[in-house]
């Protein structure tokens, strides 16, 4: 008797014990879930060359260094292999203590793994990273600095290219030795003879550069001994070649598109583009983004781009639109409710922005690039607000509540039909930059509960088939 009362204190015991078991493992996972940081965009470190673009002398020497873009993702390590024509182009040694020709190490990677040049087969191979660190680089730095002669005259810029073959793959190594290789932007060189004082070249690599350029006619007028060139494009197509002066300044009005159509750049006569180094802005870059960090659940993105290079500036600020297909939003989501929002490095930011319900786009004025997105907003949301500063730098900052639909833009835009300036005027509502603040939800949950709960029927069952325990 004794012996079947043990086995059904045991049975019931053991049952007790599991079910404490997932009960604790529950409760652990419910706090760890509930307490996760919140997922975040997978990030990309962008090298270029800079200048990108140059109009150099034979027989002269000029400098061109690797410049990387990270933003606030930390850099570990580069591996930069680059090509350039070695009947063109020339790399200087700059360490004639070593056998070989050397770059010049920049200060930030302070390990350097290889360092060589090759001039007949016209080959650059430089890597170098920072080990044993308790914290890595980051932004904006110069990698390494090549010095280059120009050997002969080009009727053609001549490319230096960062190569991206099987064996020779230029790469960036973050934390735990991820690969976080971004865009890479090249560069072209124009070389010219002491006979040639105002070489015309033209390229499909990179940029078209010419002496001079006027927007008028007859004699050369104001611009005569100005170096202006043509910007050039990567992943956007263009209304009209725009040319930018000596100073970064464009001296016409041209509209940027991205290859699907859906994205566009208006960069007015007068605009000062300038690279995050304050240099002349040479190229413009943009693609869709792979994996964008997403919205809350009540703010839905819609599309993202990430233009380039990373940290230029417009000067006044240019327009983005974003163009929509009413038929592809979901249900409950009104036009009305659209905006744009940049990526700041750990979430959206919303900006001043107006919906154009007739022509199906969204319009928002950036002042720098950066990733942007449109974004719908579905439900009520808590809202941190920022008032943008946009282009008059006056900011002012609150909570907002909303109830069923977003704050919406205080500007319209009218564009010209002679010139496409864009131009603002106040609307009636407060405008406001918005944070999205993403609540920690985990359905996970409710199915480790479900499992519970079933393992502790089934547990019940187990205990009532044993029947009372038997009197002695």
């Amino acid at each position: 008797m004794n012996i079947i009362g043990n086995k059904h204190g045991n049975i019931k015991t053991l049952t007790t014990l599991i079910i404490g078991t997932l009960l604790t493992a529950v409760i652990a996972l419910s706090v760890l879930i509930g307490t996760a940081a919140p997922i975040t965009a997978e990030s990309t470190v962008s090298l270029s060359l800079a200048p990108v673009e140059q109009t150099v002398k034979v027989g002269d020497t000029f400098d061109v260094a690797i410049q990387a873009e990270s933003g606030s993702l930390e850099v570990v390590g580069i591996d930069a292999y680059l090509e350039f024509d070695p009947s063109k182009l020339a790399v200087v040694d700059m360490n004639s203590t070593k056998s070989g020709i050397q770059i010049t190490a920049g200060d930030t990677l302070t390990t350097v793994i290889q360092n060589s040049a090759d001039n007949t087969n016209g080959y650059i191979n430089y890597s170098a990273g920072v080990l044993g660190a308790d914290s890595y680089p980051s932004g904006t730095f110069t990698a390494a600095t090549i010095k280059f002669e120009a050997l002969a005259e080009t009727s053609t810029a001549t490319a230096v290219e960062f190569s991206t073959s099987a064996k020779r793959t230029t790469m960036v190594s973050g934390e735990s030795g991820s690969v976080i290789t971004g865009s890479l932007t090249n560069g072209v060189y124009t070389l010219y003879s002491e006979a040639t004082t105002t070489p015309t070249t033209t390229t499909t690599v990179t940029t078209t550069t010419t002496s001079s350029h006027s927007s008028g006619g007859g004699g050369g007028g104001g611009s005569s001994g100005s170096s202006d060139f043509t910007l050039s494009t990567s992943g956007l197509s263009t209304t009209a070649s725009l040319h930018i002066s000596s100073k970064g300044v464009s001296q016409n009005t041209a509209t940027l598109t991205t290859t699907d159509g859906r994205a566009s750049l208006n960069i007015p006569s007068g605009t000062t583009l300038l690279t995050s180094a304050s240099s002349p802005l040479s190229i413009i870059s943009t693609q869709s983004m792979a994996s964008p960090l997403a919205a809350s659940n009540d703010n839905l993105l819609i599309a993202a781009y990430t233009f380039g290079p990373s940290g230029a500036t417009f000067n006044p600020a240019i327009v983005l639109s974003i163009s929509y297909n009413p038929a592809d939003l979901p249900e409950g989501l009104l036009e009305t409710n659209l905006y744009i929002a940049y990526y700041d490095g750990t979430g959206w930011t919303g900006l001043d922005s107006t919906v154009d319900a007739t022509a199906r786009v969204v319009n928002a004025r950036i002042s720098h690039f950066s990733s942007y997105a449109l974004i719908g907003k579905t439900t009520a949301s808590e809202i941190s607000a920022t008032t943008a500063a946009g282009t008059t730098g006056a900011t002012t900052a609150g909570t907002i509540a909303t109830s069923g639909t977003a704050s919406q833009t205080a500007s319209t835009y009218a564009q010209a039909t002679t010139d496409q300036t864009i131009t603002s005027t106040p609307a009636k509502t407060a405008t406001t930059t918005q944070t999205i603040v993403e609540p920690k939800r985990s359905p996970v949950i409710f199915w480790i509960i479900a499992i519970v709960v079933i393992l502790a029927i089934i547990g019940s069952i187990l205990i009532r088939r044993k029947g009372p325990t038997p009197k002695e």
